[in-house]
């Protein structure tokens, strides 16, 4: 469930050690793995793409489902926020329907800043 959470894991490929302001002194081996926050995971790896590979995980779409439900559930038709919340949720439902990951996450994101407006 990595990218449900905005994580990216990568692997070595080689031996490696690279410096990043957040972490400090990073060193790997070969076949090591590391799961960082995507922003900072897709930095490093565009910092180092002969030596670092991103390893890529199946989304869990119940268990993204389940967190719009969560979020949403409480909304009901006199809610200002109810078409919105509607017309983003169809939204995701095309992007799972194209088995689109990435779109799906982004639009759950926009659930998620539109619901919390009140």
């Amino acid at each position: 469930m990595n990218e449900d959470e905005g994580m990216l894991t990568f692997e070595a490929l080689e031996l490696i050690t690279f410096s990043t302001k957040a972490r400090g002194i990073v060193s790997l081996k070969p076949g090591n793995r590391l799961t960082w926050p995507e922003e900072e995971a897709r930095r490093v790896l565009q910092y180092y793409p002969e030596t670092l590979r991103l390893i890529e995980t199946s989304p869990d779409w119940p268990a993204a489902w389940r967190a719009l439900a969560d979020m949403t559930g409480g909304i009901e038709q006199s809610d200002g926020r109810y078409l919105g919340v509607l017309a983003l949720l169809d939204e995701c439902d095309r992007a799972f329907d194209g088995k689109n990951w990435t779109d799906f996450k982004r639009l759950a994101e926009k659930v998620r800043f539109y619901v919390s407006r009140k």
